[in-house]
């Protein structure tokens, strides 16, 4: 089957459906819903603008911290970030 056919790209993007993905789409859709930039909620964050990005798009796993500070920003809890976290049959890697 061909790389750019349509059923492979939609397994190839279940794949990458996990805990971290799904808790950045959250905070994109959060912080776009109060009209700010990832530039903006960063710098009121305190947070890197490219680190904050990286967590949007699932690529950091961030800290209790962090995500308490852009929280914060948003004017949520954590929790709202994290409700049903983490995935049903997610296979959670350790250290």
């Amino acid at each position: 089957m061909d790389s750019n056919h349509p059923f492979r790209q939609a397994c190839q993007c279940l794949k990458r459906l996990n805990s971290l993905t799904v808790l950045g789409q959250r905070i994109r859709a959060a912080r776009k819903a109060k009209g700010l930039t990832q530039e903006s909620l960063a710098l009121e964050a305190e947070i890197d603008r490219s680190y904050f990005g990286q967590i949007e798009r699932g690529e950091q796993n961030a800290t209790v911290i962090t995500l308490a500070r852009v929280a914060r920003v948003i004017g949520c809890d954590v929790a709202a970030f994290c409700h049903g976290l983490p995935l049903p049959r997610e296979h959670l890697r350790g250290r």
